[in-house]
């Protein structure tokens, strides 16, 4: 669920030289002039929104059941077909010598790499990324996270669902025994409406999940079926309920 939710990033652009990769590990495919900071800021309007982007060669994207770096680096030249993505807020945050720094929330599948690339390029330019800090996905920030292992786990609860922008089930406490035990889904949650909270944006309001409380109590994960229309149209997915045995 992570991976659909919107990510804020800082990236650091190198202008004037272009690599295979997008990145410094590359081999150099292109040269021009540094543009000036007034001709970068000119061009960020057009990558605000909606648009159509071109993934880089080296990904991960699958092609014909392969990965596309895989097919480069075998001397392949896969086609990298365009796909739509949402830059929901782009600023530059510096600029200095060859190099600026500009943040980023974006839609899932948005590749700052091919950002740096398309902004080079609009700014009559070529460019690469040259450093990439994900700063926070949906609602958990790079400020909240921890260097201590046994503090880096947070317990699930409704703030953590929130954050990952899916909808909760909030049953009645009696209905625990019900999901521990595996009783029909449609059943359990028969009558009850799934609640969105403000963090469904994260996802764009589309989801394909949702959370089970009874009570206070996290007791699972459900997953939409092909309907997805009503009790009928979820499944059990996660089931995490603590009964007289323990977790099940």
């Amino acid at each position: 669920w992570f991976s659909g939710c919107d990510k804020d990033s800082v990236g650091r652009i190198r202008f004037g030289t272009e690599t295979d990769t997008l990145d410094p590990e590359g081999a150099v495919i292109g040269e021009a002039p540094i543009p000036r900071r007034e001709e970068v800021e000119a061009v960020l309007p057009r990558f605000r929104g909606n648009l159509m982007q071109t993934p880089p060669a080296y990904s991960a994207i699958h092609i014909d059941g392969r990965r596309a770096h895989e097919l480069v680096r075998s001397g392949q030249a896969p086609v990298m077909k365009e796909r739509p993505v949402t830059i929901h807020e782009l600023t530059l945050e510096s600029f200095e010598g060859s190099d600026a720094v500009i943040h980023v929330r974006c839609s899932a599948g948005t590749y700052i790499r091919s950002l740096a690339r398309d902004i080079a390029l609009a700014a009559n330019s070529r460019g690469h990324l040259v450093t990439l800090v994900r700063t926070r996905v949906a609602g958990f920030s790079l400020e909240d996270a921890s260097e201590t292992p046994e503090l880096a786990l947070r317990p699930i609860d409704r703030a953590v669902i929130d954050a990952l922008g899916l909808p909760r089930f909030d049953l009645e406490p009696e209905k625990l025994q019900k999901i521990i035990q595996g009783k029909v889904i449609s059943q359990v949650i028969n009558g009850v409406e799934p609640v969105f909270s403000a963090g469904s944006a994260g996802t764009g309001g589309k989801t394909t999940a949702a959370a089970l409380f009874c009570g206070d109590t996290f007791a699972g994960i459900v997953e939409k079926t092909d309907n997805g229309v009503g009790p009928a149209g979820w499944r059990y997915g996660y089931v995490y309920a603590a009964d007289t045995k323990g977790i099940v």
